[in-house]
């Protein structure tokens, strides 16, 4: 997941560092870089035990399977074999309930008083773990899906736009980096985030839109 943070942060330099910037085209990459920094730090959550980041590690396993259960030849047998291996690990998994029976897909992993559900959605997964951004995600989702409004935001107002790129990954970046330099016990030597540059974002808004801003971010991080 780090690796993928890393790869996605490459991607999004290629395309501002071009002679001709197709802010639009940032977007796609910005989407990924959020949905995977969360999940990078979903699963290595500063403060949480090392059963915790294991639930969550097959937890997420059991969540590949289900959604990708067109292409595994045989999905029963693979999710069977997962749950094996999980139970010889000392974990325990626990079936969904739909409609009274239950089903074969994995609803929760357990292992020693740490539990992960395998359902998740994406912006509910951004509104807990970088909830600083969590109110862009669904901007970003209509620019991709080419909603008529959200790109004409894109067109008219490119400010707003590489302001978002610019918020997207600074936080990204710092809930990533976070959770990693926690999980491996590195010591911080220099921040990751320059706070002048995050300052500068909000400073380069026009003023009247500074205070709406500004209580935003308050009752997001508030509401984490």
């Amino acid at each position: 997941m780090s690796n993928a943070v890393v790869s996605y942060l490459c991607g999004r330099e290629v395309l501002l560092k071009h002679e001709t910037l197709y802010s639009l085209s940032t977007v796609p990459i910005l989407r990924s870089l959020a949905e995977v920094a969360a999940t990078c730090h979903w699963m290595l959550e500063p403060g949480f035990t090392a059963d915790g980041r294991a639930a969550r590690g097959y937890a997420s396993l059991f969540y590949t399977v289900e959604q990708n259960r067109a292409r595994v030849e045989d999905c029963a047998r693979t999710r069977e074999l997962l749950v094996k291996i999980v139970a010889e690990s000392g974990g325990k998994i626990q079936r969904g309930v739909r409609d009274g029976e239950t089903p074969q897909e994995v609803g929760t992993v357990r292992v020693g008083r740490a539990h992960a559900k395998t359902a998740f959605k994406y912006h509910h997964r951004l509104e807990q773990q970088i909830p600083a951004i969590s109110s862009m995600y669904s901007g970003m989702l209509a620019m991709i899906h080419g909603e008529t409004a959200a790109l004409g935001v894109a067109w008219d107002s490119a400010d707003v736009l590489l302001r978002m790129v610019a918020k997207v990954t600074l936080e990204s970046t710092r809930a990533s980096s976070e959770a990693v330099n926690t999980w491996t016990g590195t010591e911080y030597r220099a921040p990751f985030v320059n706070e002048a540059d995050a300052a500068n974002i909000i400073r380069s808004m026009p003023p009247e839109l500074i205070a709406e801003f500004e209580a935003e971010l308050r009752q997001a991080q508030e509401g984490r």
